[in-house]
């Protein structure tokens, strides 16, 4: 393992966070990676870990799992001044 530690990876599972994660594996680091999709994250795990990977870690969530939603504000049109979200 890196005596850096832990390499965090988001969006793991597919695309450039994927493609990022298989090429550190393959230079032999620690990975921590994260993604929504539980079980994709379990099969890259395994995947990573063959490519070479010293460790590999995962964990499955959302940033706003158990977050309220964020307010929406209200749309208001420049050119009459009023909130278009009432009509």
């Amino acid at each position: 393992m890196s005596e850096r530690g832990y390499t965090g990876i988001t969006g793991a599972t597919d695309g450039i966070g994927r493609a990022l994660a298989e090429r550190l594996a393959g230079r032999g680091e620690a990975l921590f990676v994260h993604g929504r999709d539980r079980l994709k994250l379990d099969r890259l795990r395994e995947e990573l870990l063959a490519r070479g990977a010293a460790a590999a870690e995962s964990r499955g969530a959302t940033f706003t799992s158990g977050c309220p939603p964020a307010p929406t504000p209200p749309l208001t049109t420049p050119a009459f001044g009023r909130n278009s979200s009432r009509a």
